[in-house]
């Protein structure tokens, strides 16, 4: 699990935690039941953004489907003893609630899931207006040296131990920057993950043969779990 998926699901399990220790302490209040329900949403749909997130950008849908029925256990489980605890003044569990808070956080989810897959697809096109897109070069270092690379330059990134390898139209570079930091650092609709160790400028590649795609003489490997993925943002089928 990546850095911030952490802190994507260490949100969720704190915002439902505070949710369960108001309820404890003041039962009935009307405003302690707004934050109480709005919370619950507003963490469940975190939680669905959550698990989408593990098979669009993580590419493991095992783990997304994991993530999605153990959090929909929780807070189904959370919201029945939550509520019964706001409205009903007692500690008791009420199983009764499960037909409610159930359906309620797995709506809830489903529509935190579809808007990361939305924000994904606007993103793929370059219509998200989320995306921050307005810088058009990135910044590396290398060998004492700070490289100032247009977007439009950089052909793709390769991993390579501890560094990343950044082939751009003019040259290579080798900057002292793991995979994962570089990619977030280009996080741009025209640079698509198309294999664990290569990031590619989309705009940069010739044709796709079997699994493999052509950047001019570079022959790039794509990744059984990223292919549908990559297929999908750049339009093809």
């Amino acid at each position: 699990m990546k850095g911030q998926s952490y802190r994507h699901f260490l949100f969720c399990f704190a915002l439902l935690a505070c949710l369960v220790v108001m309820a404890w302490h003041k039962p009935g209040e009307v405003l302690v039941k707004g934050l109480a329900g709005y919370g619950f949403i507003i963490a469940a749909v975190y939680a669905g953004r959550l698990a989408m997130r593990f098979w669009t950008n993580d590419h493991n849908w095992k783990l997304a489907l994991t993530t999605f029925l153990l959090m929909l256990l929780v807070f189904g489980f959370a919201g029945a003893y939550g509520w019964g605890r706001l409205f009903n003044h007692d500690v008791h569990f009420h199983s009764e609630l499960l037909s409610i808070s159930i359906p309620a956080a797995a709506l809830c989810m489903v529509t935190g899931a579809a808007l990361h897959l939305a924000g994904n697809i606007l993103s793929s096109k370059g219509l998200n207006p989320l995306v921050q897109d307005a810088a058009t070069y990135v910044l590396l270092k290398a060998g004492g040296k700070t490289y100032k690379l247009d977007y439009n330059d950089l052909l793709y990134a390769e991993a390579n131990r501890n560094y990343t390898k950044v082939v751009t139209v003019q040259q290579t570079i080798n900057t002292p920057l793991s995979f994962s930091n570089f990619e977030k650092l280009i996080v741009h609709p025209q640079f698509i993950r198309v294999h664990r160790s290569f990031i590619i400028n989309k705009s940069k590649f010739s044709h796709i043969e079997g699994n493999r795609v052509f950047i001019g003489k570079h022959e790039i490997p794509i990744g059984e779990n990223y292919k549908e993925a990559f297929l999908l943002l750049i339009g093809s089928s």
